[in-house]
């Protein structure tokens, strides 16, 4: 341990004598640790990270696709339903514990608080039932969430603040909890705030400001409800699994249940029912896992953000070899020094642990750097929810320090080694026969660029979503219990 923390501090002073060397091999490394990072950030929470929900494992969605935000035939591999096919679906799956229907699409709602506000604001709202928070496992951080009671048409009309629209909108201001909107020109009651870091169900980068009981669609939009139309597919559906359940065998009893619904139930016109009938052995329903929350961005970018951390994997690659070409040329231009050191007694292993030792400490300030480059990229984002802000940067910044694990310290053990050396005395004897060795080395600089991902889906009713940078830190508070 003496000699490893003297083979350190060697090293260092040797650092500290060539500032040049040092500085080009951390700036390298850096870049493509950086760059790797960063997409691999994104891609751990497009596709890997779970919902901030209890028991992840147990979600289920029935259904499947991103396919947005209202259809009116025939799906094939369904996705979206009508409130009415919701319910015969959820009466034929005993094995969820809890099961809850939301709005697949984004609809803005004009709100303004009543007696402060004088000009109303436009949030993102989401139509949900009343089961909503408590399958999915989600408690409120001030006052509480939805019951099955608050869903009912004869309920007083209330709703459900995010916590990022209660901290950017509204402040943190306690007594918004209990406080009356006007959402449409309907007086609605807030009756809590969701936990910090909740997002909803559905990965996005606008996630919902409000959630609304489903109960309370047909008043918010009396002439063209959406509530009561059996043809009219605009729900997804998730379910908790009771524990010890199993999905196995449920897919194919609820595609039966489907195309028995689309035969009998469905209020199609007749002019379509010979085409439905034809096309009744294509549709189909899935059950998939939900842990991840409906999957929006993992199947429209996924393939595209795989191909980026491919890219900056080379890109990593090609900044470790030229690293060690640097390491090379400086050994090279240390043979003297080694020789001398083999000459007075140290032996192979000692100057391959110094090597080593050397090309840990580089490896390690590549990888700070480029972990401090990659939290300087977050911390300068406009400030949009995405999926657990700050967590997901730090989750990458203690992932760059994994990486710089594949850099130098790999390459230290091959940069200069005894065998290749001459004899001591080739290199203390001077004169005209003795070689001088010259090596060159080139440094490729990769630039790194930011990522913005938006995303626009006009299917079925005019609805557009923007979408702006993905991270975002989170924003902290207080709020007491209602």
């Amino acid at each position: 341990m003496q000699n490893l923390l003297g083979n350190f501090r060697y090293a260092m002073r040797q650092f500290r004598l060539s500032p040049v060397f040092t500085a080009a091999a951390i700036l390298t490394l850096a870049l493509g640790i950086g760059g790797t990072t960063a997409i691999f950030t994104l891609i751990h929470a497009v596709m890997v990270r779970s919902l901030p929900v209890s028991d992840p494992a147990r979600l289920y969605r029935v259904g499947e696709g991103d396919d947005c935000c209202v259809e009116g035939g025939p799906q094939d591999k369904w996705g979206m339903f009508s409130f009415a096919l919701y319910e015969r679906l959820k009466a034929e799956a005993p094995e969820f514990e809890e099961v809850a229907a939301f709005q697949a699409g984004r609809w803005r709602m004009s709100v303004r608080r009543q007696g402060v506000d004088s000009v109303a604001k436009p949030l993102r709202s989401e139509y949900v039932t009343g089961s909503y928070f408590s399958t999915l496992g989600v408690g409120a951080f001030g006052g509480r969430v939805f019951t099955p009671e608050d869903d009912k048409p004869s309920a007083p009309p209330v709703m459900v603040l995010s916590h990022r629209a209660w901290q950017t909108t509204y402040g943190g201001d306690a007594s918004v909890v209990g406080s009356t909107f006007m959402v449409e020109g309907h007086p609605f009651t807030v009756i809590g705030v969701a936990p910090p870091g909740f997002f909803g169900e559905t990965l996005e980068s606008d996630p919902p400001d409000v959630w609304v009981p489903l109960q309370q669609e047909p008043m918010m939009d009396a002439d063209g409800g959406l509530l009561h139309q059996s043809i009219s597919a605009w729900l997804r559906m998730i379910g908790r699994l009771r524990p010890g359940a199993s999905v196995n065998g449920m897919a194919p009893r609820l595609t039966g249940v489907l195309r028995q619904w689309m035969q009998n139930d469905s209020g199609y016109p007749a002019n379509w029912m010979p085409d439905v009938i034809r096309m009744l052995p294509k549709q189909v329903l899935s059950v998939v896992p939900a842990g991840a929350g409906v999957a929006v961005m993992k199947e429209e970018y996924g393939r595209s953000l795989q191909i980026l951390l491919s890219v900056c994997g080379l890109v990593l690659l090609i900044a470790c070899a030229n690293v060690a070409n640097l390491l090379l040329a400086r050994g090279v231009a240390r043979r003297g020094q080694t020789a001398v050191r083999l000459a007075v007694g140290a032996t192979p292993g000692q100057i391959v642990g110094q090597a080593l030792a050397e090309s840990i400490l580089l490896a390690i300030g590549g990888g700070i750097a480029g972990g401090i480059g990659v939290r300087v990229r977050v911390g300068a984002g406009d400030g949009n929810h995405f999926r657990g802000g700050a967590r997901v940067a730090r989750h990458a910044h203690r992932s760059g320090g994994s990486a710089s694990r594949f850099g130098p310290r790999n390459q230290g053990s091959f940069f200069i080694r005894p065998q290749s050396i001459a004899g001591p005395a080739g290199h203390l004897i001077g004169g005209s026969g003795r070689r001088r060795h010259h090596a060159g080395a080139k440094l490729k600089q990769a630039r790194g660029s930011g990522l913005r991902i938006s995303s626009a889906r006009a299917r079925g009713g005019g609805y557009e979503q923007s979408a702006s940078q993905l991270l975002a830190a989170q924003v902290s508070g207080a709020l007491p219990p209602a």
